[in-house]
């Protein structure tokens, strides 16, 4: 995708990273079960984070703008698990939008002899879409009950939300 210069993205301070590799949410964020073991949960971890903050009407720590090159740089934060959340940017008929994205500063690279990096620049990957063609979405609520059936809920309660903000 195109670098988009000038697009807002709002920063939430979940939680807290150790030098040993320990990780604890904080905050408003402390209930939360979130597993951030592989890059399928870290994306849905985001995501679950940032329909929380919707719900809970969190407003965020900060508030960062990409560069004329469509990057924001991250240097200037404390340490901690930070969840990263694109705002939408329209330009004529067409939207473009990020997917929330869960941040460990300063991270670990994984190399030897150079554990922790605090350098973090991160380019966001938008997806574009004519904002005049209707979405459709499907869910589907799987259970993690095994054993627990009869103690299922009669019904579930779905919510949507425009721009963090709920929509009917």
């Amino acid at each position: 995708s195109a670098p988009i210069p000038g697009a807002d993205f709002n920063v939430y301070k979940v939680g807290e990273v150790y030098m040993n590799g320990e990780t604890e949410l904080t905050g408003e964020f402390a209930g939360l079960d979130i597993d951030f073991s592989d890059a399928t949960q870290l994306k849905m971890s985001g995501i679950t984070m940032y329909n929380f903050a919707c719900e809970q009407k969190i407003e965020p720590d900060y508030v960062i703008t990409t560069n004329e090159e469509g990057k924001v740089s991250l240097l200037a934060l404390d340490a901690g698990i930070y969840l990263v959340v694109g705002q939408p940017v329209i330009e004529g008929d067409d939207g473009f939008f990020t997917d929330p994205q869960v941040i460990f500063f300063p991270h670990n690279t994984g190399l030897e002899g150079e554990y922790w990096d605090s350098n973090i620049t991160i380019k966001p990957k938008a997806t574009s879409r004519c904002i005049l063609d209707p979405l459709v979405y499907k869910t589907k609520k799987l259970w993690a009950d095994e054993g627990l059936e009869e103690y299922r809920p009669d019904s579930v309660t779905v919510r949507l939300y425009k721009n963090g903000v709920e929509y009917d």
